[in-house]
């Protein structure tokens, strides 16, 4: 019986071929999209769990009480790992991880932009990456020990074996390397190349207590299996009492807590993370588009079916006078609904797999399709295809399955309003998450626009920032910079410790007016006396450094007008002269203050800044030239050069700031290209499930149209009457998606601290835009109706 409902079906779609094509293919293409967007789910929620003990590890955080407000931190100070060590019984591991900014290099190979860090001992007791070469117990337990990704072992060594081989970190410590990592760390919020031992620089837990103030390590407890999270956070308190004493009741000190590591890359975004990391909000645009094209498919689907379902009043009426029980009839409709909807997913598995490498491309991501390994992602998909099926045939079966066969066979079946309210529904349904969805494009590309040409307070244009780790000195660094001076391409060189819009230092401070008690942190740039003329930021009062003045580099300071606010100084003059305790041992001057200016991206609010003159931590020099040379490639061969002539070792390595800054909206960037991509996908497979309804209307309405065309009805008079009923439903959903689509977007620009303001304008656009294609659709099979010969349609009257 089962086998004979499928002969059945197969005969149906073969003589329903056109409604069979748009059902098939709309919703395999939904389904697709789901696939992909499932797979980019199940890859984000995976992070930090392939470690065995993922559940028991947790990140120590720090909530800072600063006179400027709350400051939440996922760095703490050195001191703290070991404290935790000796006072709690039920932690089984402490671990501390510092960012490196050194340089690496094995023989003549050097690169400057290898991540690093350097962590204790026990960093794979807690993280326990599995390691291809090495022994892991050991691999960090002695000083002077590296530890390589497979990826980066490959860059330098190419086909040697590179354990035991010696190496040289930023040319002044040897290093030798112990063990290769199997894989890269690509699920993980840890991002490295290479970690080397952090008693290469300092003992294990020896830190001086004066680095409570160096806030600049992360900080990780491997509990032990009966060890509870929230009475653990509950003792930190009391120890922080016991350790620091009376220092705690300043305001720059904190409350700690603690993160599961499974939380940090979508649930944190503290300061100074370890990477950018991304949100629970990407995971739910992903997932609400991914659901949105699925639904969007789906009604297709069953707006087809349920169209089609009245033709067939007679079959029904034949099988009923034959013998046919109504459980049968139902069985056949949904058997049919199911077969079609099997064969979408089958074609919906080879578009997801041909669509792959795009969607990685667009994502920046190196997804696969492995359903074996992926169980729950199969049996989501089944149940999806199963469900949409049979959703389809419901409405069909039953309710073509209750007519009597008397009233059919004399053709006194009445299709009743309600298949047609359904579908009209659906298709509002349908273009209202269409029209979301093309007014999310308009206003993220606006916002990603506005960002990128709004005014940065300097100018980020004709830049070029050179790496200089590993040369680092006073001398050397001016001897490099005086050097590229002499290049006519050049206009000025500065150095600093990081360029602008990448992390900088978070230093301690005690400014004139304050008393102990009020101690704040400021966010720190270390640059030299050229630094504001090369970034033309202004200057508004004072002076700037001197390359005269010794005193500069010890005792003088710059600020920004945020910091002369919070510091409650009268104004930006009389800020000129003030004294600061800065990292609560170095006292100076403020010198002057410059404007305020975005040293990171417009998502961010401009922090107060203090600049400090500090030779002996650049790390980086920032080139501008001429912006008349506009052969950048002849500019960067001349300054290649220069690097050359000055017998550096390693590439020269350099990038535009321009180019980086960009980079900090390359998130938003690829949200508006994933969902200018859906919507038209959405958009692509409403307008098929509204030309199936068209052509179904028309063939409704065949008789109707030929005796107008006999009567002398026009050609767009006739299109328009055809038209009008499904544009009205496109108007309805403009005025069910406005309000819906302001909300959201309304919710996601709340995460800039600058943004657009929403114009109305927009949702005009997306409205004229969806009437547009949809008019478009159905007109096109309208007016193909309304050229038929009428004879055709009438003969039979």
């Amino acid at each position: 019986m089962l086998l004979n409902y499928f002969i059945v079906a197969l005969r149906v779609i073969a003589r329903q071929k056109l409604f069979s094509f748009i059902n098939i293919v709309g919703l395999a293409i939904g389904l697709a999209s789901v696939l992909l967007i499932s797979s980019y789910v199940k890859h984000e929620l995976s992070y930090d769990r392939s470690f065995t003990n993922a559940n028991r590890i947790y990140r120590v955080a720090a909530n800072l009480h600063l006179e400027s407000g709350p400051s939440i931190r996922a760095v703490t100070s050195p001191p703290l790992a070991g404290i935790i060590h000796e006072d709690f019984p039920e932690v089984e591991k402490v671990l501390r991880i510092g960012r490196s900014s050194r340089s690496l290099s094995y023989q003549d190979k050097t690169f400057f932009d290898i991540k690093l860090i350097t962590a204790d001992s026990s960093f794979f007791d807690v993280f326990d990456f599995p390691v291809a070469l090495g022994d892991r117990a050991t691999a960090l337990s002695q000083p002077n020990s590296i530890v390589l990704t497979k990826q980066a072992a490959q860059k330098y060594f190419g086909d040697e074996s590179p354990l035991g081989k010696q190496m040289a970190l930023s040319d002044t410590i040897t290093l030798m390397v112990t063990g290769i990592l199997k894989v890269s760390p690509d699920h993980s919020h840890l991002d490295f190349d290479g970690i080397y031992s952090r008693t290469t620089i300092v003992k294990p837990y020896q830190e001086p207590k004066d680095t409570w103030f160096n806030n600049n390590f992360y900080t990780y407890v491997l509990l032990k299996p009966s060890a509870s999270s929230k009475d653990l956070e509950a003792k930190l308190p009391q120890m922080l009492d016991k350790h620091m004493g009376a220092d705690r009741k300043k305001s720059i000190w904190y409350e700690l807590f603690l993160q599961p590591i499974t939380d940090i890359h979508l649930r944190s975004s503290l300061k100074a993370e370890m990477e950018a990391n991304s949100s629970m909000s990407v995971i739910y645009v992903f997932g609400s588009i991914a659901l949105f094209i699925l639904l969007i498919a789906s009604i297709n689907f069953m707006n087809l079916s349920t169209a089609k379902a009245a033709k067939r009043a007679n079959e029904v009426g034949i099988r009923k006078t034959a013998g046919a029980m109504r459980s049968q009839l139902v069985s056949q409709f949904l058997a049919e609904s199911l077969l079609l909807s099997l064969v979408s997913s089958a074609l919906a598995l080879v578009i997801a797999q041909m669509t792959l490498p795009a969607f990685n491309t667009l994502l920046n991501k190196n997804l696969s399709l492995n359903l074996m390994q992926s169980p729950e992602i199969i049996l989501g998909f089944a149940l999806v295809t199963m469900v949409v099926g049979l959703l389809a045939g419901l409405y069909p079966a039953f309710f073509l399955s209750r007519f009597k066969p008397i009233q059919v066979l004399k053709g006194k079946v009445v299709s009743g309003t309600q298949g047609a309210l359904l579908r009209k529904g659906l298709v509002v349904v349908q273009f209202s998450i269409s029209i979301i969805l093309i007014a999310g494009t308009f206003i993220v590309q606006e916002q990603i626009h506005f960002m990128r040409t709004q005014d940065l307070g300097f100018n980020k244009d004709q830049l070029v920032i050179v790496s200089i780790r590993g040369s680092e000195g006073t001398n050397r660094y001016e001897a490099i910079k005086q050097h590229l001076l002499q290049n006519s391409n050049v206009l000025s060189v500065s150095a600093s410790a990081e360029p602008l819009g990448r992390g900088q230092s978070v230093v301690a401070t005690l400014p004139e007016g304050w008393n102990e008690n009020q101690i704040t942190s400021v966010t720190t740039i270390m640059a030299d006396e050229d630094f504001i003329n090369t970034h033309q930021i202004k200057l508004l009062n004072g002076r700037n450094f001197s390359a005269n003045s010794s005193s500069d580099r010890d005792h003088a300071f710059m600020v920004n007008e945020a910091a002369v606010k919070m510091f409650g100084w009268k104004d930006n003059a009389s800020a000129v002269g003030k004294k600061l305790n800065w990292g609560l041992g170095k006292e100076g001057n403020v010198i002057g203050v410059v404007s305020d200016f975005h040293y990171f991206s417009l998502h961010k609010q401009v922090d107060p800044l203090i600049i400090h003159n500090d030779p002996e931590s650049y790390s980086y020099l920032t080139v501008r030239v001429k912006p008349d040379a506009n052969d950048w490639q002849r500019a960067l061969t001349a300054l290649k050069s220069e690097w050359k002539s000055l017998s550096m070792k390693g590439e020269f390595d350099y990038f535009f700031l321009d180019e980086d800054f960009s980079r900090q909206y390359e998130a938003d960037q690829q949200l508006k290209s994933f969902i200018s991509y859906f919507s038209v996908l959405a958009i692509f497979i409403g307008c098929l499930g509204l030309y199936g309804l068209a052509a179904y209307s028309t063939e409704q309405r065949a008789k109707e149209i030929g005796i107008r065309r006999v009567l002398g009805a026009s050609l767009p008079g006739l299109v328009a009457l055809m038209s009008k009923d499904f544009l009205k439903l496109v108007l309805l959903a403009n005025l069910i998606a406005w309000p819906a689509a302001w909300f959201v977007l309304h919710q996601w620009l709340s995460n800039f601290a600058f943004h657009i303001n929403i114009s109305v304008a927009v949702f005009f656009l997306a409205g004229s835009i969806a009437l547009i294609i949809a008019w478009v659709t159905v007109g096109f099979k309208s007016t193909k109706a309304a050229l038929s010969n009428p004879v055709d349609s009438l003969r039979n009257e």
